[in-house]
């Protein structure tokens, strides 16, 4: 079985880590920021960027805090130093593979966004629910790890090692985060990998909720787990790795694409973001914003 996670004292947690986003700055520490509750522009340091006070801790029964799931959050985060190896078009391993698709995964449920919009599992209404969430996450256990165990087995572990947790101290928002995470995880590892380099005079952007959804031939989707749309995850200002429809081929394709769809990429990003839209340059921040229709108030 995958081994606990390391205990932590951190309590101001990252919604995405600072390693990820200090690929978009400009001098290695600060990165431009739009705040879409303000609507205000500002030139920040990542520590101060999408991070909040103890949001992925959990309380015990007795009151006792627990900040392991930052822990294991940091693990998955030291999947970005794979991610110039993929700008570059150098081979990489089939764990290397895992790594960037958990990275992906936990990028779309990590946030306050998907936290705000996502039922826990105290809203669960009946067993049912509870039985197809178990046997939605037994299945992604399997393939992701090589554990093979019923949904059952699963169940009982699970709750014999979250017993002494409150239902309401975090947990209730945790697990649902992980259990979308890890299945997303899965379900990008299987799909076609394209490697989008912008043309010069163009760059990305990304966002606290980096994955973009694109409608092939045109629109913006809304589900990460649709196949039909194309799923598009910002490296850095000059890479993005797009993500298609489901495939047995672990390949990874590398193309230059023209400068439009560079700027379409930025808009999928934008609208998707929980708050925090992040970019190299103001003047790029602000061309996506504009092409967004995100309101600004200076």
């Amino acid at each position: 079985m995958i081994q606990p996670a390391p205990e932590t004292d951190a309590k101001l947690h990252h919604l995405v880590s600072q390693g990820y986003m200090r690929r978009f700055s400009p001098d290695g520490e600060r990165v431009h920021v739009f705040d879409r509750i303000t609507g205000k522009y500002r030139f920040s340091k990542t520590r101060n960027v999408a991070a909040q006070i103890d949001f992925y801790t959990m309380k015990t029964k007795d009151g006792a805090s627990e900040r392991w799931i930052e822990s294991r959050l940091a693990e998955i985060d030291a999947g970005v130093g794979i991610f110039d190896k993929l700008e570059r078009g150098e081979p990489f391993t089939r764990d290397e593979r895992w790594r960037v698709a958990f990275f992906a995964g936990f990028a779309d449920s990590r946030g306050s966004g998907f936290r705000s919009t996502t039922p826990p599992l105290s809203a669960r209404s009946n067993d049912e629910d509870d039985e197809e969430f178990f046997l939605r996450f037994a299945h992604a256990l399997s393939v992701t790890t090589g554990v093979i165990l019923e949904p059952w087995v699963l169940k009982t572990i699970v709750r014999e090692d979250v017993a002494h947790l409150a239902l309401s101290g975090g947990f209730d928002q945790n697990s649902v985060m992980i259990a979308h995470g890890w299945e997303l995880a899965m379900h990008l590892f299987w799909t076609h990998w394209l490697i989008g380099l912008a043309p010069e005079g163009s760059a990305f952007i990304t966002s606290d909720r980096p994955i973009g959804l694109l409608i092939p031939g045109g629109g913006f989707g809304d589900d990460a787990f649709d196949g039909n749309l194309i799923r598009a995850f910002p490296l850095s200002p000059r890479a993005a790795l797009f993500i298609g429809r489901p495939t047995q081929e672990t390949s990874l394709d590398r193309i230059t694409l023209k400068a439009e769809a560079v700027r379409t990429t930025n808009i999928a990003v934008a609208r998707r973001a929980d708050r925090n839209v992040l970019a190299e340059s103001e003047s790029l921040l602000r061309a996506a914003v504009a092409d967004a229709n995100l309101s600004a108030v200076n």
